[in-house]
């Protein structure tokens, strides 16, 4: 693995998703739950304002834990049984890249601090912040280099959306309109993403992340 920081004394690895054969990959199930999350956005904007509220009051006063939070909403748009998600109609494959695309990198971790100021993490029982990334803990993680590039493969079941006795029985057809635009869909999430990011790191006077969000965001089409 290429090792471009020359980072020496190293004793954990975060190992990046790999084949049997020990290609790097992006599983499909990751990508689908991205989309997800862009549809779901989607839906949300376009939803009944006084039934979102009621939802997320509904949300706010149960004792569901924070990590599944989203859980309710995601069973009002895309349905509560797996076997009346829309998304059933949606194929993605894993997206291989090639053993020689991956690179050693060190990385840290910045927190929003309660302040609306941010700080570098130090892990640990007795973890903390410090402005400092020189007292931060190191995370030595494998990454694809830059420039790597692989293809996947995204399919719409047409059969689900078209044929009438699935429309009957699962009523997916208004939905394939919004797999259709999924191109345009993404693109439009990430420019929203990423002038959070951009917002987020202007904050922090962190010239050098906001150029590298603004070159990302320059070719989105």
């Amino acid at each position: 693995i290429q090792n471009p920081d020359n980072i020496e004394r190293i004793y954990n690895i975060q190992e990046f998703v790999k084949t049997g054969m020990g290609n790097p990959i992006i599983p499909g199930s990751s990508v689908k739950g991205a989309i997800r999350t862009v549809l779901l956005r989607h839906l949300l904007e376009s939803a009944d304002k006084s039934k979102i509220n009621q939802i997320l009051s509904e949300i706010l006063n149960s004792d569901i834990k924070k990590e599944k939070a989203a859980s309710r909403l995601g069973h009002e748009f895309f349905g509560s049984d797996p076997n009346y998600d829309f998304l059933r109609g949606l194929q993605v494959g894993d997206v291989e890249f090639k053993e020689q695309d991956m690179i050693l990198v060190e990385s840290k971790v910045l927190n929003l601090n309660n302040s609306n100021s941010f700080g570098w993490k130090k892990m640990g029982k007795q973890g903390s912040t410090s402005p400092d990334h020189k007292k931060a803990t190191q995370i030595f993680c494998e990454a694809l280099s830059e420039g790597a590039t692989a293809t996947g493969r995204l399919k719409i079941d047409d059969f689900l959306f078209e044929n009438p006795a699935c429309i009957k029985e699962l009523g997916f057809s208004d939905k394939k309109e919004l797999l259709a635009k999924l191109p345009e869909r993404c693109n439009e999430f990430s420019r929203v993403f990423i002038d959070s990011e951009i917002e987020f790191f202007n904050n922090c006077n962190m010239n050098a992340m906001v150029q590298f969000y603004n070159e990302i965001k320059n070719e989105i089409p």
